[in-house]
């Protein structure tokens, strides 16, 4: 008598054709020949496993098997290779989906204290309803006419000459996939992706570099991956010396007698605060000459207990 196909892959008669599928892939993996140096008992058991998905994964020939036609069609065919079919179910990869990159710009002030901001992006993900198949049933839809082959044999009888010709596949057009209008998932169109909007919350460090880029996974392994480079919006005021120094610099008006002479000018902080800066008499600031305020810059780490330095470039102004 035949071994009952429902418990060869432990799953119950009601399973569905994805509890079906998954049990397949566990099973399959666990007792592929590869896995087991030529165990003669866990081979025959690939071999049986392999054709009671053959059979429950076919919705007409699970239909005949349910009714109890248990005849010679359902027996293991003497030229069965298991490896066809789980070649099959491991080859099809869903579409990939890439890397979603954004750029967005923040007020230089984040730079300074650091903050969060967030935003709203378009993210492409796997069908929630098909899994990324483009199937109601959330199988791959490897095509049935070809096997995923793209290639059908076709026979043709010529008096008493019968020849086979390797074609391809009428159905998928060489495709190797092939999605019936009735298998065909409605939230997705058969496509199997869909987009989704995503709210992302980033964490800008006091100090960081500008574009420094950020990824997130919204969605896990079911969604694209979110790059988001964070840029500065232009300081009226300051201007970083590069992209990640923690050096400032900004441009100080000063007269032409306190250059000469010394005395006292006003600047302005990182938090646009007034900072007194005494310019000696005996230093004779020229034009484009840069005093440094020490640990007047960017934050160096997190605490701010390090901070860049505060170069300050003055602009004589004439009488």
């Amino acid at each position: 008598t035949m071994s009952n196909l429902y418990e060869i892959l432990q799953i119950s008669r009601n399973a569905t054709q994805e509890e079906i599928k998954r049990s397949y892939r566990k099973l399959a993996i666990a007792y592929h020949p590869d896995k087991n140096n030529g165990d003669v008992e866990k081979e025959r058991k690939f071999k049986e496993i392999n054709h009671a998905y053959s059979v429950l994964s076919d919705a007409d020939k699970r239909r005949q098997y349910d009714m109890g036609d248990i005849g010679s069609q359902f027996n293991m065919p003497p030229m069965f290779n298991p490896e066809d079919i789980f070649k099959n179910i491991f080859k099809y990869q869903r579409s990939p989906l890439g890397t979603a990159e954004h750029t967005t710009s923040v007020p230089f002030h984040i730079f300074v204290t650091g903050g969060t901001l967030k935003l709203c992006v378009p993210v492409k993900r796997y069908c929630e309803d098909c899994d990324g198949f483009g199937t109601a049933s959330k199988t791959a839809p490897t095509c049935k006419t070809c096997g995923g082959s793209g290639v059908e044999s076709v026979t043709h009888n010529l008096g008493f000459v019968q020849t086979t010709m390797s074609m391809q596949c009428s159905r998928c057009q060489g495709l190797k996939t092939h999605i019936p209008p009735e298998d065909t998932c409605v939230s997705c169109g058969a496509g199997g992706i869909v987009s989704r909007d995503a709210t992302i919350e980033i964490t800008v460090s006091a100090g960081s570099a500008y574009n420094h880029i950020y990824s997130f996974e919204p969605f896990g392994n079911s969604g694209q991956t979110v790059s988001i480079t964070v840029g500065c919006i232009p300081h009226e005021k300051f201007t970083r010396k590069d992209t990640s120094s923690f050096d400032v610099e900004q441009n100080v008006d000063i007269s032409l007698k306190t250059a000469l002479l010394g005395g006292n000018i006003i600047v302005k902080d990182l938090d646009m605060s007034d900072v007194a800066v005494t310019v000696l008499p005996y230093q004779c600031i020229k034009h484009q000459d840069v005093l440094t305020l020490p640990g007047k810059g960017l934050p160096v780490n997190s605490e701010c207990t390090q901070r860049g330095n505060m170069f300050l470039r003055f602009n004589i102004k004439y009488p």
